[in-house]
């Protein structure tokens, strides 16, 4: 049996690392990535003593800050990408459909076969500007 002094240390470690990144960062993403991983340290701690007193109560409490930890992030997320701009709807600026129509790609591509003179020329007239 793996004594609770290990996880203790597994979850002061864990605790460190996610702090230091939580202050160094500059990416909101990164900064949300260790704050999760600081309170990955405090379930461990919780969970840690929760079995050394034998007691439920620390188990229960990492499993709503699991959930409490996914709802923040989710949230954080979501704001982080409308302020930073990154969902940004893409838009047609007036020089695509030019630089579309002198491309290779459209003016080879397959024109349907006219059965007849007359139809040939009804494609003739759509195709002029």
């Amino acid at each position: 049996m793996i004594p609770v002094e290990q996880y203790l240390v597994l979850g002061l470690v864990l605790f460190l690392i996610g702090a230091g990144g939580a202050l160094l960062r500059r990416n909101p993403v990164m900064i949300l990535m260790s704050i999760e991983l600081m309170l990955a340290a405090v379930t461990v701690n919780l969970i840690a003593f929760s079995r050394m007193w034998g007691a439920v109560n620390g188990q229960l409490f990492s499993i709503f800050i699991m959930a409490d930890a996914a709802a923040q992030t989710a949230l954080a997320l979501g704001i982080v990408v409308a302020c930073k701009g990154w969902a940004r709807p893409a838009t047609a600026t007036r020089s695509e459909p030019a630089e579309m129509a002198d491309s290779a790609d459209y003016r080879n591509r397959e024109q349907p076969v006219a059965a007849d003179a007359e139809e040939a020329d009804s494609y003739a007239e759509r195709l002029q500007p």
